[in-house]
């Protein structure tokens, strides 16, 4: 699969570029994903948001995502002021996890 012109990344099937938005469907199903995620989350320097419905939390609150429903998949939101090396770490490292729902 080819790579994405304006990141560099492989595209994925879920992932849409709004306004400098990018939006990924994940899934969280258990304890050690939910903290793995987090972890992953904590070590990059921009704003990832975790939505379900009318949900939104912080990637990094692990206490946030633990209070949504993790019986369903959920959207990662990547926003903000575009960080590429930053982003393409991020989702290779969670992408490793299993955690991206292609």
């Amino acid at each position: 699969m080819e790579k994405d012109a304006i990141t560099g990344m492989k595209p994925y099937v879920i992932w849409v570029w709004r306004n400098s938005t990018m939006i990924y469907k994940i899934r969280l199903d258990s304890i050690e994903k939910v903290k793995d995620f987090c972890s992953a989350a904590e070590k990059v320097d921009i704003e990832i948001i975790v939505k379900q419905g009318e949900y939104e939390v912080l990637a990094r609150s692990i206490m946030g995502i633990f209070s949504l429903n993790l019986l369903e998949n959920l959207e990662l939101v990547i926003d903000g002021e575009i960080k590429i090396k930053e982003i393409e770490e991020f989702i290779n490292s969670i992408e490793s996890m299993g955690l991206i729902i292609h």
